[in-house]
């Protein structure tokens, strides 16, 4: 048998569905709230930008992995775990990731945040095998104080087809 690439995997990786569910919001409202400012100032459609993995300690000790956007070397968003680009870095033991672009910047305000957590928690008590019967934990509470004053944060958009520059082993 012969195993024929779609032009997707040639292309490289993308965001199987385009949507704010794949941008950690709460990055840029709690402790990357200070990068706002480089965004409004520095950001701008079509800027490339690389997504690039980080690993750390929490407080506990215990390690994690985030995946950020960088723009010009500044750490300007976060992919969520519903992300398909973060979902194939981590499958794939990807470190690095280039040939995405700004597709636009979001106006994300504080109380979008609150209407959206009560849409959860709406359809938690409508469904709740949809959320395991694990009522979600609202996000409006993991705002900092600034971006809570300033009532909103910025949300880079990317777009593209990434390219693995560097593959940990």
């Amino acid at each position: 048998m012969q195993r024929f690439t779609s032009l997707e995997d040639q292309w490289g990786i993308r965001e199987k569905n385009v949507g704010l569910d794949n941008y950690n919001i709460g990055f840029n409202a709690g402790f990357n709230f200070k990068g706002n400012k480089a965004i409004a100032y520095n950001v701008r459609k079509n800027n490339p930008v690389v997504i690039k993995r980080h690993i750390g300690m929490d407080q506990f000790g215990r390690p994690f992995t985030t995946y950020n956007i960088i723009h010009n070397g500044s750490i300007v968003g976060q992919l969520s775990k519903s992300s398909s680009i973060a979902h194939r870095m981590r499958t794939n033991n990807i470190e690095l990731l280039t040939g995405f672009f700004v597709s636009d910047v979001f106006y994300w305000s504080y109380q979008d945040t609150l209407d959206a957590d009560k849409r959860k928690e709406t359809e938690f008590f409508k469904n709740p095998a949809k959320f395991k019967y694990k009522k979600p934990e609202p996000f409006a509470p993991k705002w900092c104080n600034d971006a809570r004053n300033q009532g909103y944060v910025f949300i880079v958009d990317i777009a593209g087809y990434g390219k693995a520059n560097n593959i940990s082993e």
